[in-house]
C-alpha cells in the first residue's frame, strides 16, 4: 500500500552513514513502515539496505521503505516484511542477491540476506538479517537485535538460527561481464 506520510516523515530523519542496527533503537525507532514502525518491523528493510552498502549501491532507506511498501509489507506492515518478496526488490535494482532454500548455500555466500523464526517455526515472529562472510571464514550479522546498535560476529550460522528454523536465504552471486 502506498503510504505518502511515512515517507515525507522517514526523509525528516537524519540516519548515520554505512551500515545499519538496532532497529528498535537512535533515529532508527520511530520511524514508519506502513502502520508501523522500523522499531517493530522494519528488519526487511535493514536488511536491504545493509545489502546495498555492503555491495557499494546504497540507497536512502526512506525511498527502501517506501517502495517496500507497495508490495513486500505484510498486513499493513504490522507484521512485517514477507521474505519472498524481496526477491522482486533486487530483481528490479539487479542487486546480485538471489533466492535460496539452501541453508548451506546462503550461510556460505559472501554476503547474504536470511529469514529465519525466532522461535518456533509458524508459532513465533519472523526476522530478517543481513551476512557477511569475513576473510577469516566467520559471519558478521547487521541488525541481529533489534535493541543493539552494532553488527556481531559469529563462529558458525548455529549461533544465529537452525535449520529447522531457516525460511529463505538470498546468496551473492557476482555479476559477470
Amino acid at each position: 500500500m502506498y503510504w505518502p506520510k511515512n515517507y515525507k516523515h522517514n526523509c525528516r530523519v537524519e540516519l548515520p552513514e554505512g551500515y545499519l542496527n538496532g532497529q528498535g533503537v537512535g533515529a532508527l525507532a520511530p520511524m514508519r513502515y506502513g502502520l508501523s514502525t522500523v522499531a517493530h518491523s522494519g528488519c526487511g528493510t535493514l536488511a536491504v539496505y545493509n545489502a546495498l552498502v555492503a555491495l557499494g549501491r546504497p540507497a536512502p532507506l526512506p525511498k527502501i521503505i517506501r517502495e517496500l511498501e507497495l508490495y513486500a509489507e505484510s498486513f499493513f506492515g504490522l507484521l512485517g516484511t514477507v521474505p519472498f518478496f524481496l526477491a522482486v526488490y533486487f530483481r528490479r535494482h539487479k542487486v546480485p542477491l538471489h533466492m535460496t532454500f539452501s541453508y548451506r548455500r546462503t550461510f556460505r555466500s559472501r554476503y547474504a540476506v536470511a529469514a529465519y523464526w525466532t522461535k518456533r517455526p509458524f508459532f513465533s515472529g519472523a526476522h530478517v538479517v543481513f551476512l557477511e562472510r569475513l576473510p577469516s571464514g566467520r559471519l558478521r550479522v547487521y541488525n541481529r537485535y533489534s535493541n543493539r546498535g552494532c553488527a556481531y560476529e559469529l563462529a558458525s550460522p548455529e549461533e544465529l538460527t537452525t535449520r529447522a528454523r531457516f525460511i529463505v536465504g538470498y546468496e551473492y552471486r557476482p555479476e559477470r561481464k
